[in-house]
Protein backbone atom coordinates (compact mmCIF):
# COMPACT_ATOMS: atom_id res chain seq x y z
CA UNK A 1 0.00 0.00 0.00
CA UNK A 2 2.83 2.39 0.88
CA UNK A 3 4.51 1.57 -2.41
CA UNK A 4 1.37 2.55 -4.30
CA UNK A 5 1.19 5.93 -2.50
CA UNK A 6 4.88 6.46 -3.17
CA UNK A 7 4.37 5.84 -6.89
CA UNK A 8 1.43 8.24 -6.92
CA UNK A 9 3.49 10.96 -5.19
CA UNK A 10 6.41 10.38 -7.57
CA UNK A 11 3.99 10.66 -10.46
CA UNK A 12 2.55 13.96 -9.16
CA UNK A 13 6.00 15.54 -8.60
CA UNK A 14 6.50 15.66 -12.37
CA UNK A 15 3.62 18.14 -12.74
CA UNK A 16 3.28 21.79 -11.91
CA UNK A 17 1.02 23.04 -9.12
CA UNK A 18 -1.69 24.03 -11.62
CA UNK A 19 -1.55 20.62 -13.27
CA UNK A 20 -1.78 18.91 -9.89
CA UNK A 21 -4.85 20.97 -9.01
CA UNK A 22 -6.40 20.10 -12.37
CA UNK A 23 -5.73 16.38 -11.83
CA UNK A 24 -7.24 16.53 -8.34
CA UNK A 25 -10.30 18.42 -9.62
CA UNK A 26 -10.88 15.93 -12.44
CA UNK A 27 -10.41 12.98 -10.08
CA UNK A 28 -12.91 14.38 -7.55
CA UNK A 29 -15.39 15.19 -10.31
CA UNK A 30 -15.25 11.65 -11.70
CA UNK A 31 -15.62 10.09 -8.24
CA UNK A 32 -18.56 12.37 -7.34
CA UNK A 33 -20.28 11.66 -10.67
CA UNK A 34 -19.91 7.91 -10.19
CA UNK A 35 -21.22 8.11 -6.61
CA UNK A 36 -24.14 10.29 -7.71
CA UNK A 37 -25.08 7.89 -10.50
CA UNK A 38 -24.89 4.90 -8.15
CA UNK A 39 -27.04 6.61 -5.52
CA UNK A 40 -29.52 7.76 -8.15
CA UNK A 41 -29.82 4.25 -9.63
CA UNK A 42 -30.15 2.58 -6.21
CA UNK A 43 -32.44 5.12 -4.59
CA UNK A 44 -35.41 3.44 -2.79
CA UNK A 45 -38.86 3.60 -4.35
CA UNK A 46 -41.40 4.77 -1.77
CA UNK A 47 -44.93 3.37 -1.84
CA UNK A 48 -48.00 3.83 0.38
CA UNK A 49 -47.98 1.74 3.55
CA UNK A 50 -51.31 3.08 4.87
CA UNK A 51 -53.47 6.03 3.86
CA UNK A 52 -56.31 8.11 5.29
CA UNK A 53 -54.98 7.69 8.81
CA UNK A 54 -56.09 9.55 11.88
CA UNK A 55 -53.42 11.37 13.93
CA UNK A 56 -53.48 8.79 16.73
CA UNK A 57 -53.17 5.97 14.20
CA UNK A 58 -50.30 7.62 12.30
CA UNK A 59 -48.37 8.39 15.51
CA UNK A 60 -48.42 4.73 16.60
CA UNK A 61 -47.26 3.49 13.21
CA UNK A 62 -44.49 6.12 12.99
CA UNK A 63 -43.25 5.17 16.46
CA UNK A 64 -42.97 1.54 15.33
CA UNK A 65 -41.12 2.57 12.13
CA UNK A 66 -38.62 4.64 14.09
CA UNK A 67 -38.06 1.79 16.49
CA UNK A 68 -37.24 -0.50 13.55
CA UNK A 69 -35.09 2.25 11.93
CA UNK A 70 -37.08 2.26 8.68
CA UNK A 71 -37.09 5.47 6.64
CA UNK A 72 -40.52 6.90 5.86
CA UNK A 73 -42.25 9.88 4.28
CA UNK A 74 -45.46 11.68 5.25
CA UNK A 75 -47.88 12.96 2.61
CA UNK A 76 -51.38 14.50 2.61
CA UNK A 77 -50.76 16.39 5.83
CA UNK A 78 -49.63 13.29 7.74
CA UNK A 79 -52.57 11.10 6.67
CA UNK A 80 -50.47 8.94 4.31
CA UNK A 81 -47.28 7.06 5.27
CA UNK A 82 -44.85 5.88 2.59
CA UNK A 83 -41.89 3.53 3.06
CA UNK A 84 -39.52 1.71 0.65
CA UNK A 85 -41.44 -0.77 -1.49
CA UNK A 86 -39.35 -3.79 -0.43
CA UNK A 87 -40.19 -3.16 3.25
CA UNK A 88 -44.00 -2.95 2.82
CA UNK A 89 -45.00 -6.68 2.99
CA UNK A 90 -42.93 -7.46 6.09
CA UNK A 91 -43.91 -4.20 7.81
CA UNK A 92 -47.64 -4.76 7.27
CA UNK A 93 -47.37 -8.23 8.82
CA UNK A 94 -45.48 -6.84 11.81
CA UNK A 95 -47.99 -4.03 12.32
CA UNK A 96 -50.92 -6.46 12.01
CA UNK A 97 -49.30 -8.72 14.61
CA UNK A 98 -49.14 -5.81 17.04
CA UNK A 99 -52.62 -4.56 16.18
CA UNK A 100 -51.32 -1.36 14.58
CA UNK A 101 -52.94 -1.76 11.18
CA UNK A 102 -54.45 1.09 9.22
CA UNK A 103 -57.93 0.24 10.48
CA UNK A 104 -57.29 0.76 14.19
CA UNK A 105 -60.54 0.46 16.10
CA UNK A 106 -61.61 0.75 19.65
CA UNK A 107 -60.88 -2.01 22.12
CA UNK A 108 -63.34 -4.87 22.48
CA UNK A 109 -63.46 -7.44 25.23
CA UNK A 110 -59.75 -6.88 25.80
CA UNK A 111 -60.69 -3.91 28.03
CA UNK A 112 -61.22 -6.49 30.77
CA UNK A 113 -57.55 -7.44 30.53
CA UNK A 114 -56.77 -4.22 32.37
CA UNK A 115 -59.00 -4.85 35.40
CA UNK A 116 -58.07 -2.97 38.53
CA UNK A 117 -58.90 -3.76 42.10
CA UNK A 118 -61.73 -1.75 43.61
CA UNK A 119 -63.79 -1.17 40.45
CA UNK A 120 -67.41 -0.21 41.11
CA UNK A 121 -70.40 -1.84 39.44
CA UNK A 122 -70.92 1.33 37.39
CA UNK A 123 -67.39 1.10 35.97
CA UNK A 124 -67.93 -2.57 35.18
CA UNK A 125 -71.16 -1.79 33.31
CA UNK A 126 -69.43 1.00 31.46
CA UNK A 127 -66.59 -1.35 30.42
CA UNK A 128 -69.13 -3.90 29.25
CA UNK A 129 -70.80 -1.27 27.09
CA UNK A 130 -67.42 -0.20 25.66
CA UNK A 131 -66.56 -3.83 24.95
CA UNK A 132 -69.81 -4.42 23.06
CA UNK A 133 -69.39 -1.23 21.02
CA UNK A 134 -65.78 -2.11 20.18
CA UNK A 135 -66.60 -5.66 19.07
CA UNK A 136 -69.48 -4.48 16.89
CA UNK A 137 -67.25 -1.80 15.36
CA UNK A 138 -64.61 -4.39 14.48
CA UNK A 139 -67.19 -6.65 12.86
CA UNK A 140 -68.84 -3.92 10.79
CA UNK A 141 -65.46 -2.51 9.66
CA UNK A 142 -64.77 -5.84 7.93
CA UNK A 143 -67.55 -5.18 5.42
CA UNK A 144 -66.09 -4.35 1.96
CA UNK A 145 -67.84 -0.99 1.45
CA UNK A 146 -67.38 0.25 5.04
CA UNK A 147 -64.30 2.39 5.64
CA UNK A 148 -64.99 2.97 9.34
CA UNK A 149 -67.96 3.12 11.68
CA UNK A 150 -69.09 4.15 15.16
CA UNK A 151 -71.57 2.21 17.30
CA UNK A 152 -73.52 3.78 20.16
CA UNK A 153 -75.51 1.59 22.55
CA UNK A 154 -78.13 2.64 25.08
CA UNK A 155 -78.55 -0.13 27.66
CA UNK A 156 -81.28 0.46 30.32
CA UNK A 157 -80.53 -0.34 33.93
CA UNK A 158 -82.15 -3.43 35.37
CA UNK A 159 -84.30 -2.52 38.40
CA UNK A 160 -86.16 -4.77 40.76
CA UNK A 161 -89.96 -4.99 40.46
CA UNK A 162 -89.93 -3.14 37.14
CA UNK A 163 -90.73 -4.40 33.70
CA UNK A 164 -87.73 -5.03 31.48
CA UNK A 165 -87.11 -2.11 29.14
CA UNK A 166 -85.72 -2.42 25.64
CA UNK A 167 -82.47 -0.72 24.67
CA UNK A 168 -81.54 1.02 21.43
CA UNK A 169 -78.52 1.33 19.15
CA UNK A 170 -77.23 3.79 16.57
CA UNK A 171 -74.65 2.97 13.88
CA UNK A 172 -72.80 5.66 11.91
CA UNK A 173 -71.16 4.34 8.71
CA UNK A 174 -68.22 5.98 6.91
CA UNK A 175 -68.40 4.40 3.46
CA UNK A 176 -65.67 4.15 0.83
CA UNK A 177 -65.88 6.79 -1.88
CA UNK A 178 -68.26 5.70 -4.64
CA UNK A 179 -69.79 2.80 -2.67
CA UNK A 180 -73.37 2.40 -1.50
CA UNK A 181 -75.10 -0.25 0.59
CA UNK A 182 -78.02 -2.33 -0.61
CA UNK A 183 -81.18 -2.84 1.37
CA UNK A 184 -80.12 -6.36 2.30
CA UNK A 185 -76.77 -5.19 3.64
CA UNK A 186 -78.40 -2.55 5.82
CA UNK A 187 -80.80 -5.17 7.20
CA UNK A 188 -77.81 -7.39 7.89
CA UNK A 189 -76.19 -4.66 10.00
CA UNK A 190 -79.42 -4.16 11.89
CA UNK A 191 -79.75 -7.89 12.60
CA UNK A 192 -76.09 -8.10 13.63
CA UNK A 193 -76.53 -5.41 16.26
CA UNK A 194 -79.92 -6.70 17.44
CA UNK A 195 -78.69 -10.27 17.93
CA UNK A 196 -75.42 -9.21 19.58
CA UNK A 197 -76.87 -7.12 22.40
CA UNK A 198 -79.51 -8.34 24.82
CA UNK A 199 -82.68 -6.25 24.99
CA UNK A 200 -82.29 -4.57 21.56
CA UNK A 201 -84.59 -5.48 18.68
CA UNK A 202 -84.06 -4.78 15.01
CA UNK A 203 -86.72 -2.07 15.12
CA UNK A 204 -84.61 -0.25 17.74
CA UNK A 205 -81.48 -0.03 15.55
CA UNK A 206 -80.87 3.13 13.50
CA UNK A 207 -78.26 3.18 10.71
CA UNK A 208 -77.09 6.48 9.19
CA UNK A 209 -74.18 7.44 6.94
CA UNK A 210 -71.51 10.06 7.52
CA UNK A 211 -73.69 12.72 5.82
CA UNK A 212 -76.57 12.10 8.22
CA UNK A 213 -78.78 10.30 5.69
CA UNK A 214 -81.08 7.64 7.14
CA UNK A 215 -80.23 4.23 5.74
CA UNK A 216 -82.40 1.97 7.89
CA UNK A 217 -86.18 1.70 7.85
CA UNK A 218 -86.77 0.86 11.48
CA UNK A 219 -90.41 0.39 12.42
CA UNK A 220 -91.54 0.31 8.78
CA UNK A 221 -92.00 -3.38 8.15
CA UNK A 222 -94.53 -4.92 5.83
CA UNK A 223 -95.32 -2.57 2.98
CA UNK A 224 -91.99 -0.73 3.14
CA UNK A 225 -90.08 -3.97 3.12
CA UNK A 226 -91.99 -5.42 0.23
CA UNK A 227 -91.71 -2.15 -1.71
CA UNK A 228 -87.96 -2.27 -1.20
CA UNK A 229 -87.74 -5.83 -2.56
CA UNK A 230 -89.92 -4.89 -5.58
CA UNK A 231 -87.75 -1.88 -6.33
CA UNK A 232 -84.57 -3.94 -6.00
CA UNK A 233 -85.96 -6.59 -8.38
CA UNK A 234 -86.89 -3.95 -10.92
CA UNK A 235 -83.47 -2.32 -10.66
CA UNK A 236 -81.71 -5.65 -11.20
CA UNK A 237 -83.76 -6.43 -14.30
CA UNK A 238 -83.12 -2.97 -15.78
CA UNK A 239 -79.39 -3.21 -15.11
CA UNK A 240 -79.16 -6.62 -16.79
CA UNK A 241 -80.99 -5.40 -19.88
CA UNK A 242 -78.91 -2.21 -19.97
CA UNK A 243 -75.67 -4.19 -19.90
CA UNK A 244 -76.84 -6.36 -22.78
CA UNK A 245 -77.76 -3.36 -24.93
CA UNK A 246 -74.56 -1.44 -24.12
CA UNK A 247 -72.37 -4.41 -24.99
CA UNK A 248 -73.96 -4.74 -28.43
CA UNK A 249 -74.10 -1.03 -29.30
CA UNK A 250 -70.56 -0.24 -28.07
CA UNK A 251 -69.14 -2.88 -30.40
CA UNK A 252 -70.72 -0.98 -33.28
CA UNK A 253 -70.21 2.71 -32.44
CA UNK A 254 -67.19 2.39 -30.11
CA UNK A 255 -66.73 2.75 -26.39
CA UNK A 256 -67.97 6.02 -24.93
CA UNK A 257 -70.16 6.80 -27.95
CA UNK A 258 -73.46 5.52 -26.57
CA UNK A 259 -75.85 6.10 -23.67
CA UNK A 260 -78.47 3.48 -22.81
CA UNK A 261 -81.37 3.73 -20.37
CA UNK A 262 -83.88 0.94 -19.73
CA UNK A 263 -87.19 1.18 -17.92
CA UNK A 264 -89.08 -2.01 -17.05
CA UNK A 265 -92.62 -2.26 -15.70
CA UNK A 266 -93.13 -5.41 -13.63
CA UNK A 267 -96.35 -7.21 -12.84
CA UNK A 268 -96.22 -7.75 -9.08
CA UNK A 269 -99.78 -9.12 -8.81
CA UNK A 270 -100.05 -12.67 -7.53
CA UNK A 271 -103.06 -14.61 -8.86
CA UNK A 272 -104.16 -17.89 -7.32
CA UNK A 273 -107.01 -19.79 -9.11
CA UNK A 274 -108.69 -23.13 -8.18
CA UNK A 275 -110.78 -25.05 -10.79
CA UNK A 276 -113.01 -28.16 -10.15
CA UNK A 277 -113.98 -30.42 -13.05
CA UNK A 278 -116.39 -33.45 -12.93
CA UNK A 279 -115.71 -36.65 -14.88
CA UNK A 280 -119.13 -38.23 -15.69
CA UNK A 281 -117.68 -41.41 -17.10
CA UNK A 282 -115.93 -42.32 -13.88
CA UNK A 283 -118.73 -43.23 -11.34
CA UNK A 284 -118.18 -45.11 -8.09
CA UNK A 285 -120.75 -46.61 -5.60
CA UNK A 286 -120.25 -45.10 -2.20
CA UNK A 287 -123.09 -46.88 -0.25
CA UNK A 288 -126.14 -49.05 -0.83
CA UNK A 289 -129.20 -49.43 1.51
CA UNK A 290 -131.80 -52.21 1.06
CA UNK A 291 -135.24 -52.28 2.88
CA UNK A 292 -137.71 -55.25 2.58
CA UNK A 293 -141.34 -54.89 3.83
CA UNK A 294 -143.76 -57.91 4.15
CA UNK A 295 -147.48 -57.53 5.00
CA UNK A 296 -150.21 -60.26 5.53
CA UNK A 297 -153.95 -59.52 5.39
CA UNK A 298 -156.04 -61.77 7.83
CA UNK A 299 -159.81 -62.06 8.09
CA UNK A 300 -160.53 -61.72 11.77
CA UNK A 301 -164.01 -63.07 11.56
CA UNK A 302 -163.17 -66.34 9.94
CA UNK A 303 -159.49 -66.40 10.86
CA UNK A 304 -158.64 -67.20 7.30
CA UNK A 305 -155.41 -65.94 5.60
CA UNK A 306 -156.45 -64.08 2.60
CA UNK A 307 -153.19 -62.65 1.07
CA UNK A 308 -149.49 -61.92 1.73
CA UNK A 309 -147.94 -58.63 0.49
CA UNK A 310 -144.07 -58.20 0.18
CA UNK A 311 -142.18 -54.98 -0.86
CA UNK A 312 -138.39 -54.29 -1.20
CA UNK A 313 -136.81 -50.78 -1.30
CA UNK A 314 -133.10 -50.34 -2.30
CA UNK A 315 -131.22 -46.99 -2.01
CA UNK A 316 -127.79 -46.73 -3.76
CA UNK A 317 -125.48 -43.67 -3.39
CA UNK A 318 -123.04 -42.90 -6.26
CA UNK A 319 -119.99 -40.49 -6.34
CA UNK A 320 -118.66 -38.96 -9.56
CA UNK A 321 -114.86 -38.29 -9.93
CA UNK A 322 -113.77 -34.65 -9.51
CA UNK A 323 -110.55 -33.03 -10.86
CA UNK A 324 -109.19 -30.02 -8.92
CA UNK A 325 -106.69 -27.64 -10.59
CA UNK A 326 -104.74 -24.89 -8.76
CA UNK A 327 -102.92 -22.13 -10.66
CA UNK A 328 -100.66 -19.52 -9.03
CA UNK A 329 -99.06 -16.84 -11.22
CA UNK A 330 -95.50 -15.77 -10.44
CA UNK A 331 -94.67 -12.22 -9.37
CA UNK A 332 -92.07 -10.00 -11.01
CA UNK A 333 -92.92 -10.80 -14.63
CA UNK A 334 -92.09 -8.12 -17.17
CA UNK A 335 -95.19 -6.17 -18.14
CA UNK A 336 -93.58 -3.60 -20.44
CA UNK A 337 -90.06 -2.57 -21.48
CA UNK A 338 -88.91 0.84 -22.73
CA UNK A 339 -85.37 1.33 -24.05
CA UNK A 340 -83.80 4.66 -25.01
CA UNK A 341 -80.49 4.53 -26.92
CA UNK A 342 -78.48 7.64 -27.73
CA UNK A 343 -75.52 7.18 -30.11
CA UNK A 344 -72.81 9.58 -31.19
CA UNK A 345 -71.88 10.25 -34.81
CA UNK A 346 -68.59 9.69 -36.61
CA UNK A 347 -65.55 11.97 -36.63
CA UNK A 348 -63.58 12.07 -39.88
CA UNK A 349 -60.13 13.64 -40.04
CA UNK A 350 -59.59 16.18 -42.82
CA UNK A 351 -56.76 18.50 -43.78
CA UNK A 352 -57.60 22.15 -44.42
CA UNK A 353 -55.87 24.58 -46.77
CA UNK A 354 -53.25 25.49 -44.16
CA UNK A 355 -52.29 21.83 -43.65
CA UNK A 356 -53.87 21.51 -40.21
CA UNK A 357 -55.67 18.28 -39.30
CA UNK A 358 -59.25 18.78 -38.09
CA UNK A 359 -62.08 16.42 -37.12
CA UNK A 360 -65.40 16.84 -38.92
CA UNK A 361 -68.59 15.45 -37.38
CA UNK A 362 -70.59 13.07 -39.58
CA UNK A 363 -74.04 11.99 -38.24
CA UNK A 364 -75.28 8.41 -38.43
CA UNK A 365 -77.52 7.46 -41.31
CA UNK A 366 -81.08 6.25 -40.80
CA UNK A 367 -80.06 2.82 -42.09
CA UNK A 368 -77.48 2.50 -39.31
CA UNK A 369 -80.01 3.59 -36.69
CA UNK A 370 -82.54 1.02 -37.93
CA UNK A 371 -79.86 -1.67 -37.82
CA UNK A 372 -79.00 -0.77 -34.20
CA UNK A 373 -82.70 -0.68 -33.29
CA UNK A 374 -83.24 -4.24 -34.60
CA UNK A 375 -80.28 -5.50 -32.57
CA UNK A 376 -81.63 -3.84 -29.42
CA UNK A 377 -85.05 -5.43 -29.95
CA UNK A 378 -83.47 -8.86 -30.11
CA UNK A 379 -81.37 -8.22 -26.98
CA UNK A 380 -84.26 -7.16 -24.71
CA UNK A 381 -86.86 -9.61 -26.09
CA UNK A 382 -89.06 -7.02 -27.78
CA UNK A 383 -92.79 -7.88 -27.74
CA UNK A 384 -95.09 -5.56 -29.62
CA UNK A 385 -98.22 -7.09 -28.06
CA UNK A 386 -97.30 -5.92 -24.58
CA UNK A 387 -96.48 -2.39 -25.77
CA UNK A 388 -92.67 -2.42 -25.68
CA UNK A 389 -90.93 0.72 -26.95
CA UNK A 390 -87.42 1.00 -28.50
CA UNK A 391 -86.13 4.47 -29.36
CA UNK A 392 -82.71 5.02 -31.04
CA UNK A 393 -81.56 8.59 -31.74
CA UNK A 394 -78.34 10.13 -33.03
CA UNK A 395 -76.95 13.30 -31.41
CA UNK A 396 -73.49 14.83 -31.20
CA UNK A 397 -71.88 14.31 -27.80
CA UNK A 398 -70.09 17.09 -25.92
CA UNK A 399 -66.44 15.94 -25.99
CA UNK A 400 -64.87 19.05 -24.50
CA UNK A 401 -64.16 17.39 -21.17
CA UNK A 402 -62.68 14.32 -22.87
CA UNK A 403 -60.51 16.46 -25.13
CA UNK A 404 -59.33 18.52 -22.16
CA UNK A 405 -58.41 15.35 -20.27
CA UNK A 406 -56.54 13.98 -23.27
CA UNK A 407 -54.67 17.26 -23.66
CA UNK A 408 -53.81 17.31 -19.98
CA UNK A 409 -52.46 13.76 -19.94
CA UNK A 410 -50.58 14.32 -23.21
CA UNK A 411 -48.93 17.41 -21.71
CA UNK A 412 -48.12 15.45 -18.57
CA UNK A 413 -46.51 12.64 -20.60
CA UNK A 414 -44.55 15.21 -22.59
CA UNK A 415 -43.19 16.80 -19.41
CA UNK A 416 -42.20 13.41 -18.05
CA UNK A 417 -40.45 12.60 -21.34
CA UNK A 418 -38.60 15.93 -21.24
CA UNK A 419 -37.52 15.33 -17.64
CA UNK A 420 -36.27 11.86 -18.57
CA UNK A 421 -34.36 13.19 -21.58
CA UNK A 422 -32.83 15.98 -19.49
CA UNK A 423 -31.72 13.51 -16.82
CA UNK A 424 -30.16 11.18 -19.37
CA UNK A 425 -28.61 14.12 -21.23
CA UNK A 426 -26.95 15.32 -18.04
CA UNK A 427 -25.54 11.83 -17.47
CA UNK A 428 -24.20 11.60 -21.04
CA UNK A 429 -22.78 15.13 -20.86
CA UNK A 430 -21.05 14.30 -17.58
CA UNK A 431 -19.47 11.23 -19.13
CA UNK A 432 -18.30 13.23 -22.19
CA UNK A 433 -16.80 15.97 -20.01
CA UNK A 434 -15.04 13.38 -17.87
CA UNK A 435 -13.64 11.72 -21.01
CA UNK A 436 -12.37 15.04 -22.40
CA UNK A 437 -10.72 15.97 -19.11
CA UNK A 438 -9.06 12.55 -18.84
CA UNK A 439 -7.73 12.94 -22.40
CA UNK A 440 -6.35 16.38 -21.63
CA UNK A 441 -4.82 15.03 -18.47
CA UNK A 442 -3.11 12.29 -20.49
CA UNK A 443 -1.68 14.87 -22.91
CA UNK A 444 -0.41 17.06 -20.06
CA UNK A 445 1.20 13.98 -18.51
CA UNK A 446 3.04 13.28 -21.76
CA UNK A 447 4.35 16.85 -21.85
CA UNK A 448 5.49 16.64 -18.23
CA UNK A 449 7.49 13.47 -19.03
CA UNK A 450 9.12 15.15 -22.02
CA UNK A 451 7.52 12.81 -24.57
CA UNK A 452 6.89 14.32 -28.02
CA UNK A 453 3.40 14.64 -29.42
CA UNK A 454 2.23 12.13 -32.05
CA UNK A 455 2.91 14.67 -34.86
CA UNK A 456 6.39 15.30 -33.55
CA UNK A 457 7.02 11.53 -33.31
CA UNK A 458 6.30 11.11 -37.02
CA UNK A 459 8.57 14.01 -37.91
CA UNK A 460 11.39 12.64 -35.75
CA UNK A 461 10.98 9.23 -37.33
CA UNK A 462 11.41 10.76 -40.79
CA UNK A 463 14.42 12.74 -39.66
CA UNK A 464 16.16 9.74 -38.06
CA UNK A 465 15.58 7.42 -41.04
CA UNK A 466 16.62 10.03 -43.57
CA UNK A 467 14.53 8.27 -46.17
CA UNK A 468 11.29 10.24 -45.83
CA UNK A 469 10.04 11.38 -49.17
CA UNK A 470 8.56 14.54 -47.68
CA UNK A 471 11.93 15.61 -46.22
CA UNK A 472 13.70 14.99 -49.55
CA UNK A 473 11.15 17.05 -51.40
CA UNK A 474 11.49 19.94 -48.97
CA UNK A 475 15.30 20.00 -49.38
CA UNK A 476 15.17 20.20 -53.19
CA UNK A 477 14.91 23.62 -54.93
CA UNK A 478 11.67 24.58 -56.56
CA UNK A 479 13.09 24.59 -60.13
CA UNK A 480 15.09 21.42 -59.63
CA UNK A 481 12.34 18.87 -60.46
CA UNK A 482 12.04 20.29 -63.99
CA UNK A 483 15.80 19.97 -64.59
CA UNK A 484 15.89 16.43 -63.30
CA UNK A 485 13.24 15.42 -65.81
CA UNK A 486 15.64 16.00 -68.65
CA UNK A 487 18.09 13.19 -69.21
CA UNK A 488 21.49 14.80 -68.65
CA UNK A 489 24.76 13.26 -67.55
CA UNK A 490 25.32 13.21 -63.81
CA UNK A 491 27.55 16.00 -62.55
CA UNK A 492 29.17 15.87 -59.12
CA UNK A 493 28.37 19.14 -57.27
CA UNK A 494 30.01 20.28 -54.10
CA UNK A 495 27.78 20.50 -50.98
CA UNK A 496 28.58 24.15 -50.29
CA UNK A 497 27.90 25.04 -53.91
CA UNK A 498 24.59 23.13 -53.74
CA UNK A 499 23.59 24.98 -50.60
CA UNK A 500 24.35 28.32 -52.23
CA UNK A 501 21.89 27.55 -55.02
CA UNK A 502 19.06 26.77 -52.56
CA UNK A 503 16.29 29.22 -51.84
CA UNK A 504 16.06 30.87 -48.39
CA UNK A 505 13.07 28.67 -47.52
CA UNK A 506 14.98 25.50 -48.45
CA UNK A 507 18.01 26.62 -46.46
CA UNK A 508 15.76 27.23 -43.41
CA UNK A 509 14.25 23.77 -43.77
CA UNK A 510 17.70 22.20 -44.06
CA UNK A 511 18.88 23.96 -40.90
CA UNK A 512 15.68 22.90 -39.10
CA UNK A 513 16.34 19.30 -40.13
CA UNK A 514 19.90 19.48 -38.81
CA UNK A 515 18.69 20.92 -35.50
CA UNK A 516 15.97 18.27 -35.29
CA UNK A 517 18.52 15.49 -35.90
CA UNK A 518 20.82 16.96 -33.24
CA UNK A 519 17.87 17.19 -30.81
CA UNK A 520 16.98 13.55 -31.45
CA UNK A 521 20.55 12.45 -30.88
CA UNK A 522 20.85 14.42 -27.65
CA UNK A 523 17.48 13.08 -26.46
CA UNK A 524 18.56 9.49 -27.13
CA UNK A 525 21.88 10.02 -25.34
CA UNK A 526 20.42 11.76 -22.31
CA UNK A 527 17.21 9.68 -22.02
CA UNK A 528 17.93 6.17 -23.29
CA UNK A 529 14.97 4.65 -21.36
CA UNK A 530 12.48 7.19 -22.75
CA UNK A 531 13.90 6.70 -26.24
CA UNK A 532 13.54 2.94 -26.04
CA UNK A 533 9.96 3.42 -24.78
CA UNK A 534 9.29 5.73 -27.76
CA UNK A 535 10.65 3.13 -30.19
CA UNK A 536 8.41 0.48 -28.64
CA UNK A 537 5.43 2.80 -29.08
CA UNK A 538 6.27 3.27 -32.76
CA UNK A 539 6.60 -0.46 -33.28
CA UNK A 540 3.20 -1.16 -31.70
CA UNK A 541 1.41 1.51 -33.77
CA UNK A 542 -0.38 0.26 -36.87
CA UNK A 543 0.34 3.31 -39.04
Amino acid sequence: MNQIFAQILQFLRKFTILQRALILLVFLGIISSIVTLILWANRPEYQVLYGDLKPEQASKIIAELRERKITFRLDDGGETIKIPAKEIPEMRLNLAEKGLTGDITEKGYDVFDEQRIGMTSFMQQLNMKRALEGELTKSINNFPAVKNCRVHLVLPEEKLFEEEQNGSASVVLFLEEGFTLKEGQIKGIEMLVANSVKGIGRENVIVVDSNGNMLSQAGEEGNASSAGSHWELRTNIENKLQQKVEKIVENIVGRGNTVVQVSAELNMDRIERVAHRVDPENVAVISEESQIETRTNVDTLSNNLNENISRENVITNYETAKIEERYTSGTGTIKRVSVAVLVNGKYNRTTDAEGKIAEVYDPRTQEELDYISNLVKGAVGFDENRGDLIEVQNLQFDRREVDNNQTYFAELERKELINTLITRGIIVLTIIIAFIMIRRLAKSSAKALGLPEPEEKMALAGAVSGTGEQAAKELQPKEEPKKLKAKEPEVVIDEDQFIMHLSPEAKARLKAKEKMVDAVRNFCKNNPEDASQLFRIWLTQKD
